[in-house]
């Protein structure tokens, strides 16, 4: 399946200012036209399937860094309300999470890690499959 709804750059914007208002980081946009192509570059279709469209959307949120700070935080977070919106969930405890997403944005070759990872903890919404 590819997504059906997409998020915007205002949508990504304002879920790094809010993120970054919480966790003290520095709000604002590096690299306006890498953003907004990321998003671009999901509707334009060379992706298998959802989960590939949310590794993209992951991957050059968090290893492209378009924002200023906050790049891991606003990765997931904005993959999390992809998926949410395309009827899909992560699931996975909090603590896993985070031990998860230290892990892959620490690794060199980390962008690689997303999509395998993606597939392994998210379901459909209304699927227990993923609890892990």
């Amino acid at each position: 399946m590819i997504a059906a709804h997409y998020l915007t750059v205002p949508d990504v914007v304002a879920v790094q200012g809010a993120l970054c208002g919480r966790y003290g980081a520095r709000p604002g946009v590096r690299n306006l036209p890498l953003l907004r192509d990321t998003l671009a570059g999901l509707k334009e279709g060379g992706h298998a399937d959802l989960i590939a469209q949310a590794a993209a959307l992951f991957a050059c949120l968090a290893f492209d860094r378009p924002f200023f700070e906050g790049h891991a935080r606003v990765a997931f977070a904005a993959t999390d309300v992809f998926l949410r919106i395309n009827g899909y969930r992560v699931g996975r405890n909090p603590q896993s999470l985070v031990a998860d997403l230290t892990r892959i944005t620490r690794d060199p070759g980390g962008a690689r890690l997303v999509d395998p990872w993606l597939r392994g903890i998210v379901g459909p919404a209304d699927s227990s499959a993923h609890s892990g």
